[in-house]
């Protein structure tokens, strides 16, 4: 299963991301929908110029960025201040965080 998340991704994590794109299973069956479709685009997901694959619903604000199972701890983890001693500010506030990126 792959997560998602809204906004603006810093630093390294994008890279992160991108890389483990390439190797999910999810995300692999998602980008060989979108190579063998007519319009760059398959169930919601699409591949961005920058190569980053997205999900967008019509009525989402925005694309998300598909976030990889194995990338979850890591996003998680930014959201939280990059420091597990932070502790959790609460699912509104890691949610809003998360989505912006």
């Amino acid at each position: 299963m792959v997560a998602t998340m809204t906004g603006t991704v810093q630093g390294g994590l994008l890279e992160t991301l991108v890389s483990h794109q390439k190797t999910d299973a999810f995300c692999l069956e998602v980008l060989e929908g979108i190579h063998w479709s007519d319009d760059g685009s398959w169930r919601n997901f699409s591949l961005g110029t920058d190569r980053v694959l997205r999900y967008q619903r019509p009525e989402d604000v925005g694309p998300r960025i598909c976030v990889p199972a194995a990338c979850c701890r890591q996003v998680l983890k930014a959201a939280h201040g990059g420091d597990v001693l932070v502790g959790h500010p609460g699912v509104t506030r890691t949610t809003a965080e998360v989505s912006r990126g």
